[in-house]
């Protein structure tokens, strides 16, 4: 009757360790079923944060003063040397010119909204 009682124990002892398993495995579940939706958030959050329409909605101000500038700098880029150039080849030429400009005032934006990205990160990293 000995070894019966001595085996008991080991079942419940085994019963107790699958049980305890059983729990792990589902809290392990959880918290990766958890983990995804925050990683899914951060995402739309970074997501949303890329797009110049964020940018503008949260700081119209600032965005307008950005663009000015960039377009200010973009209109005197070649100055004095432009006045020398004939009409005719500015008028061929200005299609391209136009979308040069475009080109060069979205990179810059996007290098300034990634300037502004970082110290916002560097902020909350602070807090």
């Amino acid at each position: 009757m000995e070894m019966a009682d001595n085996n008991h124990p080991k079942k419940t002892n085994l019963a107790q360790m699958k049980e305890r398993r059983a729990a792990l495995k589902k809290e392990l579940e959880e918290l990766q079923v958890e983990l995804e939706d925050s990683l899914d958030d951060i995402k739309d959050d970074v997501t949303s944060r890329m797009e110049p329409k964020y940018w503008i909605q949260h700081y119209p101000l600032q965005s307008f003063g950005v663009s000015l500038l960039l377009g200010f700098l973009a209109g005197n880029v070649g100055g004095k040397k432009r006045e020398k150039i004939s009409r005719e080849s500015l008028l061929k030429d200005s299609m391209l010119w136009s979308e040069l400009k475009r080109a060069l005032t979205r990179k810059a934006v996007q290098k300034i909204i990634a300037i502004i990205d970082s110290k916002i990160d560097l902020n909350e990293d602070d807090n």
